[in-house]
């Protein structure tokens, strides 16, 4: 079961990423190649039509390392599930 998500939620965002390479490539090369996928993980701080956005570190209320990844990139999202109640 999908648990819903809320911001402050610790998530796993799956996601594509472009690539880019400084070798010469013929078009036939090019048309092989597909979008790295990756995955991170952060407090969730923004999650809207635009895309979704974790920071690694918390202090308060400032974050840290934030990334921001938009919402056409990603192909899964996962609340990481937590017994420790946030403040």
């Amino acid at each position: 079961m999908q648990m819903a998500r809320k911001l402050g939620d610790i998530v796993e965002i799956t996601w594509e990423d472009a690539w880019a390479d400084t070798a010469r490539f013929t078009p036939d090369e090019v048309a092989r190649e597909k979008p790295y996928v990756g995955r991170s993980a952060g407090f969730l701080i923004r999650d809207d039509r635009q895309g979704m956005a974790i920071g690694r570190d918390i202090f308060g209320t400032r974050y840290r390392d934030v990334q921001f990844i938009p919402r056409a990139m990603i192909r899964g999202v996962e609340v990481w599930p937590s017994k420790k109640k946030r403040r």
